[in-house]
């Protein structure tokens, strides 16, 4: 992004010098710039067109900036939220390596609502009862 800024800064230079050593005369002419507001006028004492033509392009690069200027703050505070968001995730991410790295289970995150539990069924009788878990159903055969 800087060699590109520092490119368009000389081909801009570039142009401008070209412009007014091609039209020297005309530039170094002294103009009067006047502006009739219908109830008052204003006639400034003459100048040199070069200062002129600099004054109109600065203003305009001024009001270029504060018109973009409300977006840069948009784009910053945007910008300034996505990288904190990022932070985080990767701080979580590294928990995450560290605690597959060391062998623990990962801790379970808890659900916020409690599931439905279905009411116990009481085993009828002469029938065998069902296995307790981690046990398979041949062990809970064998131990009755």
């Amino acid at each position: 992004m800087k060699k590109g800024k520092l490119a368009f800064l000389i081909v801009f230079t570039g142009f401008f010098a070209t412009l007014f050593l091609q039209n020297k005369a005309f530039f170094m002419m002294k103009q009067g710039i006047g502006i009739n507001l219908g109830v008052a006028a204003y006639q400034a004492p003459p100048t040199f067109v070069l200062f002129i033509v600099l004054a109109f392009l600065a203003v305009g690069l001024l009001v270029g900036y504060f018109m973009a200027l409300p977006k840069l703050i948009k784009y910053k505070r945007e910008i300034k939220s996505l990288t904190a968001n990022l932070q985080t995730h990767a701080n979580k991410l590294s928990e995450i390596k560290k605690t597959m790295a060391s062998g623990e289970p990962e801790p379970e995150t808890k659900p916020e609502t409690k599931p439905e539990t279905k009411p116990e069924t009481k085993a009828a009788s002469g029938q065998k009862a069902a296995a307790p878990s981690g046990e398979t159903a041949s062990d809970a055969l064998d131990a009755s």
